[in-house]
């Protein structure tokens, strides 16, 4: 009847909005649009009572006019088969549009995963810089502090020899424990620095878990989708 590639004037028979089908016919098309043959043309002067039946019965039979309501299709006619069946390739066109949706939906996703995990690792660095920061702020701090006192304990020991002895002794003293409150300070600091990137780490193993998961739903419902009836 057709071929692949060619123009056709159709007429719509059915609209199944449920399963995303639509009913075409081209014989109702081919029917309708069928031109009427036209009546014998006479003259009063030309007529005779036996040319006028003659003309009556070429007339076509005029079909009833359908009343006001009747016209078109209704929604009943949305589920009823079309006469030869489902036209696939609409039905094919419907399942490449959604298949199109779904995978803009799952670059939608993918791209708010990466977003949120740039953002994260922002908001990570930026609170590493500042612990960093911190930590040698008070150790400048207490080296400044540790300088002072030593300063004050060569005074000391320079004015007295007696001094010089319990001095380096206090020296010694003084250079050991700015020593240990730094290490202390920089554990600190690298304990809190690995629980920060523990937390990045676990966010984004969840993020992309939960992506993954919405990707593989789109995908499922698309699936059904394209598969049902």
């Amino acid at each position: 009847m057709v071929h692949e590639g060619q123009t056709l004037k159709l007429k719509i028979i059915s609209l199944d909005s449920e399963r995303h089908r639509l009913g075409l016919s081209l014989k109702q098309a081919e029917e309708a649009s069928a031109p009427r043959p036209a009546p014998t043309e006479t003259t009063p002067s030309t007529a005779t009572p036996s040319s006028a039946p003659a003309s009556r019965e070429a007339r076509p039979e005029r079909r009833p006019r359908p009343e006001r309501g009747e016209r078109g299709y209704s929604m009943a006619d949305a589920v009823q088969e079309p006469e030869g069946g489902i036209d696939n390739t609409l039905a094919a066109a419907f399942a490449q549009v959604r298949q199109q949706m779904a995978a803009a939906e799952a670059e939608d996703v993918t791209e708010t995963v990466a977003a949120e995990e740039s953002q994260e690792e922002a908001a990570a660095g930026e609170a590493i810089v500042e612990i960093s920061a911190a930590v040698a702020a008070d150790e400048a701090d207490l080296e400044s502090a540790a300088t002072e006192e030593l300063e004050k304990i060569d005074d000391a020991a320079a004015a007295n020899e007696a001094n010089e002895a319990p001095a380096e002794a206090a020296a010694a003293d003084v250079v050991e424990s700015v020593t240990e409150a730094e290490t202390a300070e920089e554990a600190v600091a690298a304990e809190g620095i690995a629980e920060i990137v523990e937390t990045v780490a676990a966010d984004e193993a969840t993020e992309e878990a939960a992506g993954s998961e919405a990707i593989h739903e789109i995908a499922r419902e698309t699936m059904e989708e394209n598969t049902k009836g």
